[in-house]
């Protein structure tokens, strides 16, 4: 059955839709203001820095020191720090809490960081190590008169080493010292402690020199021959243990037989006075002695130094000259004069086989004879009269000229 609304019936209805439909938008509307309004979403500030304090710090091992954080805007003014994040960029020299409490471990240079609200900041430290320990490097047992180089190193308590300043002592000076740079010198037998100080801290070694082996041979270099007058002669001496090894660093004392024709130093250095005259000479070294043979005197030549002499025909005249190691030539030269002499010169302890002869025929003629790489030691010149001569020079040159 169809039913129909009065026209009026219908337009009430319609109205009064919508009103409830606008009544329910306000509604919700005004709901969804006042949700809003209690409900407010609040964006955190992003900071622009963050300043540490203190900035620089310098900090001995071992030490803590606290930092503290501060986020800014990008005016510089504070804004409320939300949780900071510590962290240390090297951990083996310092450490830092969660609270910026900053603690060293070791030297070294390191950098701690605080990052809040986007930012971050940081503090330097500059870590100063502490000596914890010394270390001795080197053997503890050497021979007397001897020499040997130790070293020492400043550590800190994690064995790694500081660059310190090292005090170097010997507790017997008599049996071996040090010196500032560690290096220790043997003297005698016995025992002695090696320390090395740095900054309160102390290592010790003990260290044991062994007596010298005693002199059971002496032997001289060069055992006899020829001297030249005014001109000193080094007398080598080798001092030998029962093992015939060679023995350093012994006293060695010298005597001459015939002071009068010869000295002879503390060094073993003789000086020839008196041509024609001979001497041996004695050295001894903790009790053992050893005597030279026989040396005969003969008148000595300077290098680049000219004697004038003469001779009788058939008449010989010696002249010593003393050629160190090391030299290059040995020049002899006779001129000027009249006659006719004969020039020989004969190489340390050979005067039987002439290194070189001049025989020039005639008067006033040059005679020379030229050794390349002479052998150290004494030379012999032999000048013989093959007519009488007079006024004849004699000079021998030594290169490089000795002093």
């Amino acid at each position: 059955m169809n039913q129909t609304f009065p026209s009026s019936v219908v337009s009430t209805s319609f109205v009064a839709s919508r009103f409830r439909r606008a009544a329910l938008l306000i509604a919700t509307a005004a709901f969804g203001l006042a949700a809003c309004s209690d409900d407010e979403v609040s964006v955190p500030e992003t900071a622009s820095t963050v300043e540490v304090t203190p900035r620089l710090n310098s900090v001995i091992a071992g030490q803590t020191r606290q930092l503290a954080a501060q986020a800014k805007d990008l005016k510089g003014v504070n804004i409320a720090n939300e949780a900071i994040v510590w962290r240390s960029l090297d951990t083996t020299v310092a450490r830092v809490s969660q609270a910026g409490l900053v603690t060293v471990i070791a030297s070294g240079a390191t950098a701690i960081t605080a990052t809040t609200r986007g930012a971050s900041g940081f503090a330097t430290i500059d870590a100063i190590g502490v000596v914890a320990s010394v270390a001795i490097t080197g053997p503890s047992v050497l021979p007397a008169q001897q020499t040997l180089q130790l070293s020492a190193s400043a550590l800190e308590l994690n064995g790694r080493a500081l660059f310190r300043p090292i005090e170097w002592a010997s507790s017997s000076p008599t049996v071996a010292t040090v010196s500032s740079t560690g290096l220790v010198t043997t003297l005698t037998g016995g025992s002695t402690n090696i320390t090395a100080t740095s900054d309160g801290r102390v290592a010790t070694l003990a260290f044991t020199v062994l007596p010298l082996a005693p002199v059971a041979t002496v032997t001289f270099t060069i055992g006899g021959g020829f001297l030249p007058t005014n001109v000193g002669v080094p007398l080598g001496v080798t001092l030998r243990d029962a093992g015939g090894g060679a023995l350093t660093g012994r006293t060695i004392t010298y005597v001459s037989s015939n002071p009068a024709a010869a000295t002879v130093s503390t060094t073993g250095l003789v000086t020839a006075l008196t041509a024609g005259a001979s001497v041996t000479i004695t050295a001894t070294s903790e009790g053992r002695s050893a005597t030279t043979g026989t040396f005969n005197i003969l008148t000595g030549l300077r290098s680049a130094t000219a004697v004038t002499f003469g001779a009788l025909v058939d008449q010989q005249t010696l002249f010593a000259v003393y050629v160190p190691a090391g030299s290059t030539s040995l020049n002899v030269i006779l001129r000027g004069g009249t006659g006719d002499p004969d020039l020989y010169t004969y190489r340390p302890g050979n005067t039987t086989a002439p290194v070189c002869s001049s025989e020039n025929g005639g008067a006033n003629v040059v005679e020379d004879c030229v050794a390349a790489n002479p052998a150290s030691g004494v030379w012999v010149l032999q000048v013989v009269a093959f007519t009488t001569h007079t006024g004849t020079a004699i000079t021998a040159t030594v290169t490089p000229t000795p002093p």
